[in-house]
């Protein structure tokens, strides 16, 4: 009796589907850490620069005070103080 041959190369479709889903999901996986990691070093480079993060230059620039929202964590702290910039830190009269 002969044996029927072995079908060698063939794939079945969940194998073909398999692999453009893997792809397209890493594919998004890569871009957002990408783009996690771009954004956390340019955060870096402004916090190095001004003293601020992204977040605290646009809110300052916002309210037109000095804000720091690490100030949420701190009792008793505001998130946005007064712009005394022009007068060195000191309250006018």
């Amino acid at each position: 009796m002969m044996e029927a041959p072995k079908r060698v190369g063939v794939i079945n479709m969940k194998q073909l589907l398999f692999l453009p889903v893997l792809a397209v999901l890493l594919t998004g996986c890569l871009a957002d850490i990408g783009l996690s990691i771009g954004i956390t070093v340019l955060d870096g480079a402004v916090e190095a620069k001004t003293g601020k993060n992204i977040a605290d230059n646009i809110l300052s620039e916002a309210v037109e005070e000095d804000c720091e929202l690490k100030n949420v964590f701190k009792e008793g702290e505001p998130i946005c103080k007064g712009d005394n910039k022009d007068d060195g830190g000191s309250q006018s009269k």
